[in-house]
């Protein structure tokens, strides 16, 4: 980099605007309003997301995108009959429920079945003085073993 340039910054991206969302896809024209009228929804349908999950951005993107993409394969075979943000709403609403039942089992995937474990007390390390120097002392001659032995 040479001396009067500029360090050039490039942005963090935090997301597409809503007119950059439109798929390629060529919807019918009635469809496509529905599309239209459905992402001038997409902050109030952010708020309900967040309002049921709590969940941060990163989360409530996820829903989001999902929703976006099963609204739009709706869409592509022909316009909805009944109203749009009732329709958005409800899939909206699952999707985050689905979301959230997603991280339960994720998380009971990564703990595992051995929770009864955290109760047991002979699982624990004491606080005590005594039971820090003996570990210690057992990591100090697990060290000097490994070391004489390579």
């Amino acid at each position: 980099m040479e001396r009067g340039e500029k360090r050039k910054r490039v942005p963090r991206q935090r997301g597409l605007a809503p007119g950059e969302l439109c798929p390629d896809v060529e919807l019918c024209p009635k469809a496509q309003q529905q599309w239209n009228a459905g992402m001038a929804k997409v902050p109030a349908l952010r708020r309900l997301v967040f309002a049921l999950t709590g969940a941060q951005r990163t989360h409530i993107d996820d829903v989001m995108s999902k929703v976006l993409l099963a609204y739009f394969a709706r869409l592509k075979s022909g316009p909805l009959e009944g109203e749009v943000s009732a329709y958005l709403r409800t899939i909206t609403q699952r999707q985050a429920w689905r979301h959230l039942e997603e991280l339960r089992d994720r998380a009971e995937e990564f703990v595992g079945d051995e929770t009864d474990r955290l109760e047991d007390p002979n699982a624990h390390i004491s606080g005590s003085l005594i039971s820090k120097v003996a570990l210690q002392q057992a990591c100090g001659s697990f060290g000097r073993n490994s070391a004489t032995s390579s």
